[in-house]
């Protein structure tokens, strides 16, 4: 095969192919194509004839030595440099590398990065894609490790103390000193392990009969950023949880926990666990639940004032009013505030709701007189409350017994067949009063407005669940020991923390544009900013120019061009 090179660029040309090629259908200016293709760089261009070394490329190996071809490197030809640049820089900076190195050292710290990075970049946290992913990838840690290594490393390596010691201080690093708002709530994962002590059937919303682990988290409200997480088995409620939650922030120090109001939902309310707040000092604010008995004394007493000019919140459309009142009953309860508020579009969606139910339990009344359908007492009493019954006692009807030791054991009770019902107008036009109406209860002396708009915002941790379960793949546990779930659980929240610290900082670009400013559409910008291996040297370079909105991005984390050469450099 006949070889050529440039003599000015010294590029080692191989001729492949020499066919005959004519230009008109009779023959006639007749002439010879080359295909040519690049082997290698030639060591003295300007000498080829005397001196035939060069340096060969993978075409030349290809074509004429395939059998003493390289063996292929760590790294593939072509990696990406961007999103490692700016999580370096964002891990630095948040403290969050120091806090990691601190609790379970450098080597371990930068693993766990780089699984956290795998997480957010390819939005998945099936493992077994990792290695094909690092080789494409700049790493925090020397080199890449088999998916088996990191199934040992979750089971092994990041033990309860460690991950226990990096939240004790990520949480304390980013309290600080001043008053703080941080909201808390709770998410359950889905899981197939058997035999694990966290997996248990729960509350899942969506489907009861599955198997699942709860996941609690508490977000810095003013930015996004998660604090700390818990693990709690499946069938452990909210209220129960709470305690625990509770305890972490106080063996903070007090400096700390008397800083934070802490916001829950109207799940998290029980007279132990606000007594645990107060023991704590922190402050809370809270939904309040329908069925405390406070709450309707509240409506019942102050409902005419609330809708008046002065209680006027425009840029809600509502109105609120502050109250003083007892949480629940006691000597020692100390007094609460209470922020009435009622809004005219929820009074319409629970106008719509009552009738609604009310509509559908005529419904199940007129059924049940035609069919004479029993019922005991208690139930006549509870559940047709807003109805006027008639009704008489026909027979007795076998019910389950009730209390501990008495499983299985049932007793007759009087049965009762309703004749005819009524509206009670009386019961309906209080609960219609009280429709549109929600209260919030605080520990702290704030007005009622500032406690609106804090509460208002406490869909910052529901957004770090979304972020969790549509972007970090926390849509199913995939790991089968509770050491495993405790481990990759620390890898989700320090994703949801690199999602976060991205997030914080394209928050103004963001309002602009919001179409490229997301988080996913960011990292897909960073990830195309990449340097390829100059196979004569084996460094890597960059080859194109950085676009616009690259470069806006990077504008955002204080990077440059130079700054992503540099990285490039020491690959």
């Amino acid at each position: 095969m006949n070889c050529t090179v440039n003599k000015k660029t010294g590029y080692v040309l191989a001729n492949l192919t020499n066919e005959y090629a004519s230009s008109n259908s009779k023959g006639k200016c007749s002439y010879s194509t080359h295909k040519k293709i690049g082997i290698g760089y030639a060591v003295d261009p300007t000498n080829w004839k005397d001196n035939r070394f060069m340096y060969a490329n993978k075409n030349y190996f290809l074509i004429f030595d395939k059998e003493n071809l390289p063996e292929r490197p760590a790294r593939d030809d072509h990696i990406s440099v961007g999103t490692y640049a700016v999580l370096k820089k964002l891990c630095d900076e948040s403290g969050l590398l120091n806090c990691l190195v601190e609790a379970f050292g450098s080597d371990d710290a930068n693993l766990i990065l780089d699984l956290a990075s795998y997480m957010l970049i390819e939005e998945s946290a099936k493992f077994q894609h990792y290695p094909h992913w690092a080789r494409k990838n700049i790493l925090f840690s020397n080199g890449s490790i088999s998916d088996s290594s990191i199934s040992s490393f979750l089971n092994e390596d990041l033990s309860v103390s460690k991950i226990n010691f990096f939240k004790d201080n990520w949480a304390a690093r980013n309290l600080g000193d001043q008053k703080v708002y941080v909201c808390y709530d709770s998410t359950n994962v889905n899981s197939q392990a058997e035999g694990v002590f966290l997996v248990q059937k729960g509350y899942a919303k969506d489907d009861k009969t599955l198997n699942q682990v709860n996941s609690d988290y508490v977000v810095r409200q003013a930015d996004g950023l998660p604090l700390t997480f818990m693990n709690f088995p499946g069938s452990v409620t909210d209220v129960t949880q709470a305690p625990e939650m509770i305890k972490f922030f106080s063996e903070l120090g007090d400096d700390v926990a008397k800083n934070i109001t802490m916001i829950c939902d109207r799940g998290y309310i029980s007279e132990r666990n606000v007594k645990d707040f107060d023991d704590a000092g922190i402050d809370f604010l809270l939904m309040l639940r329908k069925d405390l008995s406070c709450g309707e004394e509240l409506l019942k007493q102050y409902s005419s004032e609330i809708k008046k000019n002065e209680n006027y919140l425009p840029e809600y459309d509502e109105f609120a009013m502050t109250v003083e009142g007892k949480l629940f009953d006691g000597k020692d309860e100390p007094l609460r505030n209470f922020i009435l508020i009622w809004d005219h579009m929820l009074e319409a969606g629970h106008r719509t709701n009552f009738y609604s139910k009310l509509v559908s339990l005529k419904k199940e009344l007129d059924n049940a007189i035609n069919r004479k359908t029993k019922y005991s007492l208690e139930e006549i009493k509870k559940h047709f409350y807003y109805l006027n019954l008639e009704y008489e006692q026909n027979g007795t009807m076998k019910i389950n017994k009730r209390g501990k030791g008495h499983s299985g054991e049932t007793e007759e009770i009087p049965a009762f067949i309703i004749k005819s019902y009524q509206d009670n107008h009386e019961r309906i036009n209080e609960a219609l009063s009280f429709c549109g109406y929600r209260i919030l209860v605080s520990s702290c002396k704030t007005n009622g407005r500032e406690c609106r708009i804090a509460y208002s915002k406490r869909n910052c941790v529901e957004r770090v669940f979304t972020s969790l379960k549509s972007s970090l793949g926390m849509d199913v546990i995939g790991v089968y020991s509770d050491d495993s779930i405790h481990g990759k659980s620390l890898i989700w929240f320090v994703a949801s923390i690199m999602y976060a610290l991205i997030s914080i900082r394209v928050s103004k670009q963001r309002e602009k544009d919001r179409k490229n400013f997301t988080v996913p559409a960011v990292i897909r910008s960073l990830q195309e900013i990449s340097a390829d291996r100059n196979l004569n040297t084996s460094k890597y370079t960059r080859r194109y120019k950085l676009d616009k909105r690259q470069k806006n991005i990077l504008a955002e984390f204080k990077i440059n061009e130079n700054d992503i050469d540099e990285i490039i450099d020491k690959v």
